[in-house]
């Protein structure tokens, strides 16, 4: 997502959503390469939230950095700011159909029930929520582990 640059972070989404976000599909984005709460308030639940609202498709938005159980929380309770939320059978706040929250970054047997635990206490429904299966959950091998990652990545834009 960092390949449009900051400055250009609204089109990068944008792009997404024109790109692969159709009827009945999900579609999950990184949106904390920069700053996560001005990405959910001015880009998300901004500039895009008519589209975000009308494409047909359900976006996911991917979090990843920070304590995993306040950004989950804050994240959802942003959300149903801007997009509203129905009650559903047991009394818990669920987003609308169209947009949704995914953590991998940081999840283990643990931090799972203390998310949904805080979802919880919060009444935030967890079908707002899913997890990635990161290397956690495994071994507990990571980026971490030697205090290294490498990420690479290309773009080529008109053949450059």
């Amino acid at each position: 997502m960092t390949s449009w640059g900051r400055e250009h972070e609204a089109d990068a989404y944008a792009n997404m959503l024109e790109q692969f976000s159709k009827d009945g599909r999900l579609l999950a984005v990184v949106s904390d390469s920069y700053d996560l709460w001005n990405a959910l308030e001015n880009i998300w639940g901004g500039e895009l939230k008519e589209y975000v609202e009308l494409n047909g498709g359900t976006l996911v938005i991917r979090l990843g950095s920070g304590d995993p159980v306040e950004v989950v929380t804050q994240t959802i309770e942003r959300l149903i700011d801007i997009f509203g939320a129905r009650i559903n059978g047991k009394e818990y706040r669920v987003l609308p159909e169209f947009i949704r929250v995914i953590q991998g970054d940081g999840v283990s047997r643990h931090t799972i029930g203390n998310i949904l635990a805080t979802m919880k206490a919060q009444k935030q429904s967890a079908e707002n929520i899913a997890f990635g299966m990161g290397a956690e959950l495994l071994q507990k091998v990571n980026r971490d582990t030697m205090k290294f990652a490498m990420k690479v990545s290309a773009v080529r834009v008109a053949g450059e």
